[in-house]
């Protein structure tokens, strides 16, 4: 169960996951001498763009995160957190049931029981 939930976790928390997006981006117009220079038209187009999403950067503020992966990895972000609960939830069982003992990782510790006569 821990190792299920770590792996759910991990998969759905920080794998990436690739998305289309389609923008709309100014169009831009040669000017000046010989058209050296950039001059936008007030007009825009549709331009289709890939982008990369981490579920887990969707709390991290940093520049090159899409505004369209916050929508996307949201459900993923839910199953991420419903594995840690399961790995949580496991590791509690595994302590509780003294789940070490049963594949032999340790074993019983012995009762000395001495009695005064």
């Amino acid at each position: 169960m821990t190792i299920a939930g770590m792996a759910l976790a991990l998969y759905f928390g920080v794998a990436p996951i690739r998305i289309t997006v389609q923008e709309q981006v100014p169009v831009e117009q040669a000017s000046g001498e010989q058209g050296t220079g950039l001059t936008a038209t007030g007009q825009t187009r549709s331009q289709t763009a890939n982008v990369t999403c981490v579920p887990y950067l969707q709390f991290d503020s940093s520049a090159d995160q899409d505004p369209a992966c916050a929508a996307r990895v949201h459900g993923r972000l839910g199953v991420a957190f419903a594995g840690l609960l399961l790995f949580v939830t496991g590791g509690a069982l595994w302590v509780v049931t003294h789940g070490d003992r049963a594949v032999g990782f340790s074993e019983r510790r012995p009762v000395i029981r001495t009695s005064l006569t």
